[in-house]
């Protein structure tokens, strides 16, 4: 779906990306990943040719975006920003309704597809003619997001999209966008610097310093394999949450002793859950009854780190 080949941009005398190349397979969530000034919003800019490299190139559906109508490719691209960047003076229904009508769609189609993002989006049905100014800084973030979905691209880029929120409708807005239909089909590139996030929310991730690629694959490889000091480094500070949200129940399965059949509040299926997700529901409660086909286990908030300790060990502490 999107290929970027050696690409490189200076900005007086400064290299901002050097000799970049990775790909992003349809479907797929890569997270590019790096502290400030390492050319995260540089290499997502030059994606849709808001920036032209200096050297190299992009291939999206195997066409070199040089070749392609800058117009033209943006409106199979939809791109959110960290601050949300609606227009001011445009009601929330104009603001969505930018791109359906550049493409020349009919009215109907487009208030139907206004209505149908605002529901998905959880926002208020009475919405669509308010100002930006009168909604809340998630409703905003929302709107964004609706607006970058409105005419469905297969596309999605995305530039720190929850950065600017405060801690609580941060979370709430990253826990709707995982489980968002909308976005379950689409490809997408995401610019963060919060780790977390990345390993939450990525199927690849390509982790930057000075404009280079440090390394890039899988939140488990980077964790479990990293390929260099600086990669090791980066991550350390947050080795135990990264486990949990790089783990499956499935993997740490075998070293979950149940403390026997306490009564529980909640039954989950071990397929459809991660480590992170678990100790997520346990905060709240005391016991979980997991199950595995027709095997079953009760735990505690204890009983899965004592599990993971013995993962970390028989796995030689690499992770």
């Amino acid at each position: 779906m999107i290929s970027v080949k050696k690409i490189s941009k200076t900005f007086d005398k400064t290299i901002a990306v050097k000799q970049l190349s990775f790909n992003v397979a349809e479907g797929e969530t890569l997270i590019l990943l790096g502290t400030s000034g390492c050319g995260k919003t540089t290499t997502l800019k030059m994606l849709n040719h808001l920036i032209t490299p200096d050297e190299g190139s992009v291939f999206v559906n195997g066409k070199d975006n040089k070749l392609v109508n800058p117009e033209e490719l943006r409106l199979g691209i939809g791109y959110v920003l960290q601050n949300h960047g609606l227009f001011p003076h445009y009601t929330i229904a104009q603001n969505m309704a930018i791109v359906p009508q550049l493409l020349k769609w009919e009215k109907e189609k487009i208030r139907k597809r206004t209505d149908e993002l605002i529901e998905k989006l959880h926002l208020p049905t009475d919405i669509k003619n308010k100002f930006p100014y009168q909604l809340s800084g998630g409703q905003q973030q929302r709107v964004g997001l609706a607006r970058a979905l409105a005419a469905n691209p297969p596309i999605l880029l995305m530039d720190e999209p929850f950065g600017a929120l405060d801690p609580i409708t941060r979370n709430k807005i990253k826990s709707e966008f995982l489980t968002l239909d909308e976005l379950q089909n689409k490809t997408i590139v995401m610019v963060t610097h919060d780790v977390q996030e990345a390993f939450e929310l990525g199927d690849q991730i390509c982790l930057m310093d000075e404009g280079e690629i440090l390394q890039i694959g899988t939140p488990k490889e980077l964790l479990e394999k990293p390929k260099s000091e600086k990669v090791k480094n980066f991550l350390k500070d947050q080795q135990l949450q990264l486990s949990l949200k790089t783990l499956s129940l499935l993997e740490i399965w075998p070293q979950i002793e149940s403390i026997g059949k306490p009564p529980v509040q909640e039954v989950l299926d071990a397929n459809e859950h991660h480590l992170w997700s678990v100790f997520e529901k346990l905060a709240n409660q005391k016991h979980i009854l997991l199950k595995l086909k027709k095997e079953e286990k009760t735990v505690t908030s204890t009983s899965l780190m004592w599990a993971l300790e013995k993962y970390k060990t028989l796995n030689d502490g690499t992770n």
